[in-house]
């Protein structure tokens, strides 16, 4: 996920609601939340643990159970299906779809299931999402645009 991906650590997008966005800087609502970035996966579902559940300060937080580290080093993924949808699968740089499948190897000797998948409509739905993110973060930032003395070049 960007922008953990960008920077080499591993990045968990929660549920909307799920971790508390309280005084957090609302950059388009629908799909820019908070979320834990960290070394490793399990940094970030310790970082997940501790921040997920509710704050009275944010009250469009879900009350839902507090996540548990039970099955954090269980390596069987029996049962698991990871949906591999090739047309971007493989667009990429080379040498992140090598690695990709590596991984995937990686999952499928723990016992995980790799299955192919198709997503109708998908370039559609990108559109979509685009166009969203563009219009909250216009409405979002407007008034903090506004206000930016940058805007009128007197950061030169």
């Amino acid at each position: 996920r960007i922008p953990a991906s960008f920077n080499g650590v591993v990045g968990l997008k929660a549920t909307w609601s799920r971790i508390s966005e309280h005084g957090v800087l609302p950059l388009c609502w629908t799909v820019g939340h908070a979320g834990p970035m960290g070394a490793s996966v399990a940094d970030v579902a310790l970082a997940y643990s501790i921040i997920a559940g509710p704050d009275p300060a944010y009250h469009e937080g879900k009350s839902q159970p507090l996540p548990h580290l039970d099955e954090l080093h269980n390596t069987n993924l029996k049962g698991l299906k990871i949906g591999i949808f090739s047309d971007w699968f493989e667009d990429a740089d080379p040498s992140v779809v090598a690695n990709c499948k590596e991984a995937v190897k990686v999952l499928e000797l723990a016992g995980a299931q790799a299955v192919d998948i198709q997503i109708p409509e998908l370039d559609l739905v990108r559109l979509t999402h685009f166009t969203l993110i563009g219009s909250e973060m216009a409405a979002g930032q407007g008034d903090r645009w506004e206000q930016r003395d940058w805007k009128k070049g007197r950061h030169l």
